[in-house]
């Protein structure tokens, strides 16, 4: 009876993401840190991942299709933002999305503290698109694509 209650307890802890999933861990054994933001006080709002890249070189090099922003708490990982492909997510829902046509991944073209910017490369590996920059909004406590209001 103890056994089976233990079970229990460990697949409840697994479910509400105290324990993380192996789905959760395999996600980040197939992708890359590539960098921590932070507020203005210096507290980590997520850490930024990419995966399905094309380089094994430093991010700035690398092609990519996805990006997650996720914030570990008390053995628990949150998905702040995720970049699937064209789609982009944040807490809130869908945030933007890319054109279809002509979409060969991601660069990232720059990163800041609590900001970063991205863009779409040609076939070449060359920029062809206006800049995305995603920030931490304060007010909403959320990522989201930066448009000027």
């Amino acid at each position: 009876m103890k056994f089976y209650i233990g079970v229990l307890l460990v697949l409840t802890l697994v479910l509400i993401g105290v324990i993380p999933s192996k789905a959760q861990k395999n996600h980040f054994n197939n992708s890359k840190l590539v960098h921590i933001l932070k507020d203005d006080r210096g507290n980590i709002l997520g850490k930024v991942y990419i995966s399905d890249y094309h380089d094994e070189g430093p991010y700035r090099t690398d092609i990519f299709y996805k990006l997650t922003i996720v914030k570990q708490d008390r053995g628990k990982i949150d998905t702040l933002y995720f970049i699937n492909n064209t789609v982009w997510r944040n807490t809130k829902g869908f945030d933007m999305s890319a054109a279809k046509e002509n979409f060969f991944g991601y660069k990232i073209e720059m990163m800041k503290n609590d900001s970063f910017s991205l863009f779409i490369p040609s076939r070449n590996g060359i920029g062809a698109s206006d800049p995305a920059i995603i920030v931490w909004d304060y007010k909403k406590k959320i990522f989201r694509v930066f448009t000027e209001e």
